[in-house]
């Protein structure tokens, strides 16, 4: 969690990053930008109110990466943040070449005293805004009022932003970053491109990346191993769910024995584990404290339904031994299910 209440920004620097492969120009400010008060407070809000995320990163190739080395920079020396702005968009600028890629203001801030997690410490944000809203405003005259239309920053809206704070510095900091951009592939020029950030190596990314393995095993690799029913996988993604909710600690071997509770299909699981960690270059623990963010933002994706012809969708939540399934005598299948209560 983050605490900005008592944070100041102690420098702003501020430049355009166009286009590279559509030909914009890049334009670099000469000086950092004064700011009054109440200008002060809209940003302070502008750049901070869109990080809410539980999830952290780091960066990748520290001897190398160009905005890990800027950062460093100005952690050690807090007056060179202008001089390592320029750096920094003129980094990004090389990078913008996909060519749907927005051009934008970079905004580039130093703050101090920020509190993370209940601790005091410094802060670096790169923010980047990319669009621009219509406003109206209404100017008082002798005589009554002017009204016209400008194009201004909502500051409810943060396209791109990235917190650096300075803490972890030989593991890469500790980055938490926003990116409204949609799914396409010029969407991962911002963490993968330009920041060339990584997961961190914390409970958050181990539960995430267990989740995620575990709903891929069940929904796709088991069907080709064993006869499972659409209703067997819904109990299976059940009872991982019901795991990573009702415990604090992650053991594999409890949980294997918990959710599958067979020999052949725990063999299944592991060649799958390996191959599934092989495929996408990340390492799976096999014992960590659960991330209860993480187990609410991935939970989603342990959507138990059972989908029949076009006519009907079947959500289970628990008791397989509640469900039968059969064919009678025409040859038509059919489920059966038992309750005890029903609700409207």
């Amino acid at each position: 969690m983050i605490d900005y209440s008592n944070t100041q920004i102690a420098s702003l620097s501020v430049h355009f990053v166009g286009n590279k492969t559509n030909e914009q120009e890049l334009f670099l400010s000469k000086k950092a930008i004064a700011l009054d008060e109440n200008v002060h407070d809209l940003l302070l809000k502008y750049f901070m109110t869109s990080f809410h995320s539980p999830e952290y990163f780091c960066f990748a190739g520290t001897k190398s990466n160009e905005v890990f080395l800027a950062a460093k920079e100005v952690f050690d020396n807090g007056s060179s943040l202008h001089l390592q702005s320029i750096k920094i968009a003129d980094f990004l600028y090389e990078n913008s070449t996909h060519p749907n890629i927005k051009d934008g203001e970079l905004f580039v801030a130093y703050f101090p005293e920020i509190i993370l997690e209940d601790e005091m410490m410094d802060a670096i944000g790169i923010f980047k805004c990319e669009t621009l809203d219509p406003f109206i405003k209404l100017d008082r005259e002798a005589e009554g009022f002017s009204i016209k239309g400008i194009d201004g920053i909502n500051i409810d809206k943060l396209d791109k932003g990235c917190l650096i704070f300075n803490t972890n510095k030989d593991k890469g900091y500790k980055v938490q970053i926003v990116d409204k951009a949609g799914r396409g592939s010029e969407a991962s020029f911002w963490k993968n491109d330009f920041l060339q950030l990584e997961p961190m190596a914390d409970d958050f990314h181990s539960t995430k990346n267990f989740m995620g393995l575990t709903k891929s095993f069940i929904s796709e690799r088991m069907s080709e191993d064993f006869e499972v029913s659409p209703v067997d996988q819904a109990d299976y993604l059940n009872r991982s769910k019901d795991y990573f909710k009702n415990n604090e600690r992650f053991d594999e071997r409890s949980f294997a024995k918990q959710v599958f509770n067979d020999s052949a299909v725990v063999e299944s699981f592991q060649k799958y584990k390996s191959d599934f960690s092989d495929e996408r270059g990340i390492d799976l623990e096999d014992d960590f404290s659960i991330s209860g963010a993480a187990v609410k933002k991935e939970s989603g994706i342990f959507k138990s339904v059972v989908k029949l012809d076009k006519n009907f969708s079947i959500y289970i939540h628990g008791r397989r031994e509640m469900v039968e399934k059969g064919v009678d005598h025409d040859g038509r299948k059919y489920y059966k299910f038992y309750y005890n209560e029903e609700h409207s």
